[in-house]
């Protein structure tokens, strides 16, 4: 069984995306990320106590997308507004195109970074994975006012609709492949991938 390796910024944890879950709640995610991509917005999921927005307009260029989770209103947290984004994810496929969803990605790291209170604990910047596909995430500080429970499930559920991203990810990829529209890795373009031209 292949695996997919899921890249956590805050904590520098490198560990493996789950495969197989409850079919019910992988259609329920399934469902909420169409959903978002449809209406280019946030639907709600666990019971609206959070909110997913996927961003699927990198997908048939790059094989790449974008995720977000807020908290919905059915949190009723006195500390983290509805709306307030707790959880963003990246979705690659391809290690040629990887540079740009990064650095957009990192981008949003370091602005998260400078926003924040205070005090609260970030780890310096990684240099770019290179085993695709893979699932890069933080959580913001707006996460550190959530329960331990709900941590938890940020970071699970972030996981899993990962998963769900990539699958369509994947599949786009192979659609390009097919047509001979895969890109290659341009270490001039892109100094991260000097070394994997030929990958």
């Amino acid at each position: 069984m292949r695996c997919i390796s899921h890249h956590d910024l805050r904590t520098e944890r490198v560990s493996p995306l789950p495969t197989v879950h409850d079919s019910l709640f992988r259609d329920e995610l399934r469902s909420a990320v169409a959903a978002s991509n449809e209406t280019r917005g946030p639907v709600p999921i666990a019971g609206g106590r959070f909110q997913v927005t996927v961003d699927l307009s990198s997908v048939k260029r790059e094989a790449s997308a974008f995720l977000y989770l807020s908290a919905g209103p059915a949190l009723r947290s006195q500390a983290v507004p509805c709306g307030a984004i707790l959880s963003e994810a990246i979705a690659v496929v391809w290690l040629a195109t990887a540079p740009e969803a990064y650095r957009y990605f990192m981008a949003r790291y370091l602005t998260s970074v400078s926003n924040a209170p205070p005090l609260s604990r970030w780890n310096a910047p990684s240099s770019m994975p290179v085993d695709t596909p893979y699932l890069c995430s933080f959580t913001t500080s707006a996460a550190l006012f959530l329960t331990q429970s709900e941590k938890v499930q940020i970071w699970g559920l972030t996981r899993l609709i990962g998963l769900a991203v990539l699958e369509i990810c994947e599949k786009s990829a192979a659609e390009m492949e097919t047509e001979g529209e895969a890109p290659m890795p341009d270490a001039l373009r892109y100094p991260e991938l000097r070394g994997y031209e030929e990958s």
